[in-house]
């Protein structure tokens, strides 16, 4: 059964790969391109809360597993702090009082099985879809995590992109709440990056 993630992660864990990561090197993300967003909706009125962050760091190898894969083996880390939504104090309350980045400052996953058909790193250009497992600790909390990530090849480089919900309450984090507006419980995740 799919364990849904928690906030940012992540994450993520989608792994835009490189050619240095092909050698076992610490993958190289292109600047500028990486970024995370959520989304949460609040009840009855239906508010949607964007956030979004454009920190990510990646730690990547590909190791081979086989003449038709390669394993991804590595570590994703989001430092919580770096969200904005767009609102000063609502960005404060977020910190503050649910995440309490002051205690649990980043989300990280640790990749425990992604696995990629060989081929996808010999051709030009491509697309592949993966399920990337892992670990995701986030406030405090460490859960398995299963993502679909979308892996697109961009000439010597990879775009990757995710998307899944996590649910606030299995790590956690209290439901917010404001002037009669309750935020759902499960929020709308993405992240995107590309490595050259």
């Amino acid at each position: 059964m799919l364990q849904r993630a928690a906030f940012l992660p992540l994450l993520v864990f989608s792994a835009a790969l490189s050619s240095a990561a092909f050698a076992g090197q610490p993958l190289t993300l292109k600047a500028d391109s990486a970024l995370v967003e959520f989304k949460a909706v609040g009840r009855p009125s239906l508010l949607k809360i964007p956030g979004k962050s454009t920190r990510l760091e990646v730690k990547l190898e590909r190791e081979d597993s086989g003449a038709l894969a390669s394993a991804l083996k590595g570590s994703f880390e989001f430092p919580l702090d770096s969200l904005e939504t767009g609102i000063g104090l609502r960005d404060s309350h977020m910190k503050e009082k649910y995440l309490e980045t002051a205690k649990f400052p980043t989300a990280k996953l640790e990749i425990t099985d992604a696995t990629v058909p060989a081929a996808f790193f010999t051709q030009e250009t491509g697309e592949q879809t993966i399920t990337v497992k892992g670990n995701l600790t986030l406030h405090g909390v460490t859960k398995p995590v299963e993502v679909q990530t979308r892996l697109v090849r961009e000439g010597k480089g990879f775009t990757s992109e995710s998307a899944f919900k996590i649910m606030l309450t299995e790590y956690g984090i209290s439901i917010p709440k404001y002037l009669g507006i309750v935020i759902a419980e499960d929020v709308d995740v993405k992240i995107r990056f590309t490595a050259e």
